[in-house]
């Protein structure tokens, strides 16, 4: 008996260790043996920032870590000339924007500045920060929204606000809260529909409202969102759905059903385009102009529809075979009829060291269902400078 027991200790051992050994060989990257490529802009921009948008059309902003989760550099970017029209050091992080203004959050001093897009002014500075832009929580506002007189708090279930390491801050029930940055006076609170769950979809700000995007109840319930006044909190206006909603780039207020697809404008529920076909499970993406529809069909293959961002207009529908432990749902047409799509990877393994994080892009013919080319693995920066310089860029 003990001789059994013994083998079958050392048989489950050996499959462990043979499971061990296939989570430890990291998958191979989709298009790995690909020809690569650079992505070039033919503007002056720094090739090693992460770009991003500002309350300015005509300005974007670029920030370069000095010292992880310490230090940063930011800059603003003529988007036009790729300019270089200011830059600021700061032991903090860009963490939203106001109407007109950029907002940094500097821990050490727990201090957030307003900053001018345009000119890099520092308009404004308030101190003490509130708690949720300190270090200790320092990514709670991925999930808050910002005006210059108030700013909104989504405090999820899962989320705790700590006042000191061990010390729960209770101030902030779970729902949605609007203060004041002069005294932190609560303006108004709105609790959550069912249970708010998530905080990836934070309060949109339009003008005098805000656009609140609700949890689902649960697996295949359906969405909702509501509209609600900036001064009071009052519902002005509720949308329901039982696909999914999203707000794609900070422009296109989309809607996925297992049926349909459509964009809305999101204040009245006016509908502006519809495109009926199986969105089962479908995810979306946007960048510049357009918008990408990814279905998946099986384990092997996709189905991509790109479609003009302001009519519906269908670009370009395709096959795209499976790209392992990885997301693509991102593509863009160039002008010379070129289809790029970018291939992402976040996920970590089961020993949090193998699967490092990736950034690239792939060039595929559609016709020949086949891979032309690639750019690096690591195109970070490029690829957060895409979406503003799409019409600027070439590959050699």
């Amino acid at each position: 008996m003990k001789n059994i027991s013994e083998k079958l200790l050392t048989f489950l051992l050996l499959i462990f260790v043979l499971t061990a050994c296939s989570w430890l060989r990291p998958a191979e990257k989709f298009a790995a043996n690909a020809p690569v490529k650079k992505m070039v802009f033919d503007l002056p921009f720094p090739n090693d920032l992460i770009y991003q948008a500002t309350p300015d059309a005509k300005v974007i902003v670029g920030t370069k870590v000095i010292e992880a989760n310490l230090s940063y550099e930011i800059s603003g970017f003529d988007v036009e000339t790729g300019r270089r029209l200011w830059q600021l050091p700061f032991e903090g992080k860009l963490v939203g924007q106001t109407q007109k203004q950029i907002l940094v959050s500097e821990y050490k001093t727990s201090t957030v500045y307003f900053v001018a897009p345009r000119t890099g002014e520092i308009t404004r500075r308030i101190s003490p920060a509130p708690i949720q832009l300190t270090r200790i929580n320092f990514d709670t506002y991925i999930g808050m929204a910002f005006t210059d007189e108030m700013y909104l708090t989504t405090q999820a279930l899962y989320t705790s606000i700590f006042i000191k390491l061990r010390e729960k801050d209770e101030s902030f029930p779970i729902g949605i809260t609007a203060q004041r940055w002069a005294n932190n006076e609560k303006v108004w609170f709105v609790p959550p529909d069912g249970q708010l769950v998530i905080i990836g979809d934070r309060p949109l700000i339009f003008g005098d409202k805000v656009l609140i995007m609700n949890a689902p109840y649960g697996k295949g319930t359906g969405h909702s969102y509501k509209i609600v006044s900036l001064k009071t909190g009052e519902e002005l206006f509720r949308n329901e759905s039982n696909g999914k909603f999203h707000y794609l780039a900070d422009k296109y207020f989309i809607e996925i059903t297992p049926s349909f697809v459509r964009q809305i404008e999101p204040l009245t529920g006016k509908e502006l385009w519809k495109i009926e076909a199986d969105f089962h499970n479908a995810l979306a993406a946007a960048i510049g102009n357009q918008i990408s529809f990814h279905t998946a069909n099986d384990k092997q293959t996709g189905t991509k529809r790109v479609v003009e961002a302001e009519t519906g207009k269908l670009l370009k529908q395709f096959e795209l075979p499976h790209t392992p432990k990885a997301t693509s749902e991102t593509v863009f047409i160039t002008k010379d009829n070129l289809v790029l799509f970018n291939v992402t990877s976040t996920s970590v393994d089961f020993f949090r060291r193998i699967d490092k994080h990736y950034n690239y892009w792939v060039a595929y013919d559609t016709e020949a269902k086949k891979v032309l080319w690639r750019t690096d693995f690591e195109s970070y920066s490029a690829s957060s400078l895409f979406p503003f310089a799409s019409d600027k860029v070439r590959f050699e």
